[in-house]
């Protein structure tokens, strides 16, 4: 199952950005960002083995710049997940620049 949810821009943490994508009095601004994302169900004879979620595009625009990330080569893209409210529901993300790696919680 494929889904999209736009994340509101008060759900994103951004560490360690780079000064060019600031704007002129040095404010990091960032719009909502929107994410694909699939949950992927591991079923057995006997019922549910796991329920996995993978993201496979994150699109934002960061300062003046359109940014569409990709789990790849420059970018890792990972997930946390607390199914314990029977839900599966992305709630907040983290963008650490320096490591290149982007966290997606869900809940």
């Amino acid at each position: 199952m494929n889904f999209e949810r736009k994340i509101p821009a008060k759900d994103i943490d951004i560490y360690d950005a780079p000064m060019e994508w600031a704007d002129e009095e040095c404010e990091l601004m960032h719009d909502d960002a929107y994410i694909n994302f699939s949950v992927d169900i591991e079923a057995r004879s006997y019922g549910i083995k796991g329920i996995y979620t993978h993201v496979s595009k994150i699109a934002m625009t960061i300062g003046d710049k359109d940014f569409i990330f990709e789990d790849g080569d420059v970018w890792t893209i990972e997930e946390e997940s607390d199914l314990s409210n029977v839900s599966i529901f992305a709630e907040s993300i983290e963008i650490d620049c320096k490591q290149k790696i982007i966290t997606v919680y869900f809940s």
